[in-house]
């Protein structure tokens, strides 16, 4: 909500304006006795000790079990002061919220468990991210926004594999997908 603060340029910015709304999604999966549940925050991180709280509520007061719940935050640089980063420090009214609404966005996904077909497929995308961490040609490590001509090259690799997990229902219609992608999105 407006203000909210925000997290993610070690300075404190507080939100004056929504544009574009955040969110917590859930998928639950069940096949006969075995489940597996997903968790997945526009936030910048996630801290342990909240994901514990969140899948103890969930395990509470639905019966699922915490342990099969993978919780993930797509690390946006824009999202609520989760954590206290520098002098920046957690916006504790937001974190008072989180472990209930996740835990009833992930009870909502389990009401409507359904029979479902899921499909599996991965390619590359190679452009879009890429390790800014540069060798320099006197030994140390910089983070780059463009190449240096003192970089001798990237510190390490780049993931391009973008992986896709497609959730549909018996009419074929897409009910949800889990994408796995590589990168930094720090863009504001």
């Amino acid at each position: 909500p407006v203000g909210t603060r925000k997290i993610g340029w070690l300075k404190e910015i507080v939100g004056t304006e929504v544009l574009d709304p955040l969110f917590a999604r859930a998928a639950a999966f069940a096949d006969g006795p075995e489940r597996a549940g997903f968790l997945q925050f526009d936030l910048l991180s996630i801290r342990w000790s909240q994901v514990r709280a969140i899948r103890e509520r969930i395990r509470s007061e639905t019966g699922f079990p915490g342990e099969r719940i993978m919780v993930a935050a797509t690390h946006n640089h824009a999202g609520p002061a989760v954590a206290n980063v520098g002098d920046v420090p957690r916006d504790e009214a937001y974190l008072a919220t989180l472990v209930e609404r996740s835990a009833a966005a992930f009870a909502a996904a389990l009401d409507h468990l359904e029979d479902v077909e899921l499909g599996f497929g991965s390619g590359l995308e190679p452009d879009l991210a890429f390790n800014r961490r540069m060798i320099m040609r006197d030994g140390t490590v910089k983070t780059q926004r463009s190449l240096s001509p003192e970089a001798l090259g990237p510190e390490g690799p780049a993931d391009p594999e973008v992986g896709l997990l497609a959730v549909r229902g018996l009419d074929r219609t897409l009910k949800g997908c889990l994408v796995n992608f590589a990168c930094h999105p720090v863009h504001h």
